[in-house]
């Protein structure tokens, strides 16, 4: 994948590197239910606009950070006024059919974003179109010091 420039490495250090910032560790106890019943779901953004990790995944530390940047990115995308307006591709459609994000194409649309950015394989191949975007919401991130 592409994203994986200097911008990008910048963009993903600094935001690991300011985990306090966006990273709830302690769970409500509804959060704490969903993850113990689906032990595959290993972090998401909360509506307080935090990420939270499942304490029952079985991912390294290392995955882990790349769920906690796919979830801080998706964060900034919701803070971000220039929302993707790229067409999603036949095969990544097709990824998504059976998921929350079948029926809510913004929502795929921010998650390609964040998963090329945590160099997330489920992306498939990303079109230029959907790289060009990530190189300009990079650019205005590190410009804006948003970690």
């Amino acid at each position: 994948m592409e994203g994986e420039g200097l911008a990008s490495s910048y963009y993903k250090n600094m935001l690991l590197s300011n985990k306090d910032k966006l990273l709830r560790t302690s769970l409500y106890p509804g959060e704490d239910n969903f993850f113990k019943n689906n032990p595959n779901v290993a972090g998401m953004k909360t509506e307080d606009k935090k990420v939270i990790l499942n304490p029952y995944s079985k991912l390294s530390p290392k995955e882990l950070d790349a769920v906690y940047i796919n979830e801080a990115t998706r964060i900034n995308l919701d803070n971000y006024s220039d929302k993707p307006q790229f067409t999603l591709t036949d095969e990544q459609k097709e990824f998504f059919k059976d998921t929350a994000y079948g029926k809510n194409e913004a929502a795929a649309k921010d998650t390609v974003v964040a998963r090329i950015l945590s160099n997330d394989p489920s992306v498939k191949t990303p079109t230029k179109e959907q790289q060009d975007y990530v190189n300009k919401f990079l650019e205005s991130q590190i410009n804006a010091g948003r970690f």
